[in-house]
């Protein structure tokens, strides 16, 4: 834990923009941050509850950083925005709403994060085990490709680009790299987890099993490629 002199630290009387942008209202207040998003705050003197603060949000980044480049998916309401690209702006954690700048709209649109595919680069290998879809033999060799979606016909298919060309594979076949967040699904042993952000610390290169991490909380999973969803 990083001493108490080297916490970033705002003086209200000479930052009143800062400390009235923040909602700054006692003495002292702590505000924790993630990935430029306040995931909780109190008011007060109380190191015992600053320190369980940091425990409960020790564990790696589970939420979308800003800038990170989505896909909509499954939006009901409006479905002529499934398939449109956007980046994230901000988060709401009290309503779990992200805000999406979405190609073509003057204005963000708050998505859940169920309605949101990450895109990025990642590695595409064969099925590894389970009886997961093999990888189609025209991309073998192929290697690497970048995510812009989620096969809307079946869920368990990503859509990704190669070379400027679209394609539809099993998600079993696809490695993130350690880093990404995603959502764990489809869990049949521990399904009280299905719908959890997750992130993803390693992926055992033997089994091809998805080391992941919870938000606010020490437990950790591992889980098959498919899983795991961007």
């Amino acid at each position: 834990m990083w001493p108490v002199s080297l916490w970033p630290q705002v003086d209200v009387d000479e930052n009143q923009e800062t400390s009235a942008a923040c909602g700054i209202r006692a003495m002292p207040t702590f505000q924790l941050y993630r990935c430029s998003v306040k995931v909780d705050e109190f008011c007060g003197a109380d190191a015992g509850k600053l320190r369980a603060l940091l425990v409960q949000h020790g564990t790696p980044p589970v939420w979308l950083a800003p800038q990170t480049e989505v896909v909509a998916r499954g939006i009901q309401s409006r479905p002529a925005l499934n398939g449109v690209r956007g980046v994230v702006r901000s988060f709401d954690a009290a309503r779990g709403r992200y805000q999406i700048a979405l190609e073509g709209e003057s204005e963000p649109i708050a998505l859940k994060r169920e309605n949101l595919v990450c895109c990025v680069n990642v590695r595409l290998a064969r099925a590894a085990a389970d009886g997961d879809a093999p990888l189609p033999e025209a991309l073998s060799g192929v290697g690497e490709a970048r995510v812009c979606g989620i096969d809307e016909e079946d869920g368990s298919r990503y859509i990704v680009e190669v070379a400027g060309v679209k394609t539809s594979v099993p998600m079993g076949c696809v490695v993130p790299p350690s880093g990404s967040v995603g959502l764990v699904q489809n869990l049949q042993s521990a399904p009280q987890h299905n719908g959890k952000p997750a992130h993803l610390l390693s992926v055992d290169g033997e089994t091809g099993r998805f080391l992941v991490a919870l938000e606010g909380n020490s437990l950790q999973l591992k889980l098959k490629p498919t899983n795991f969803r961007l």
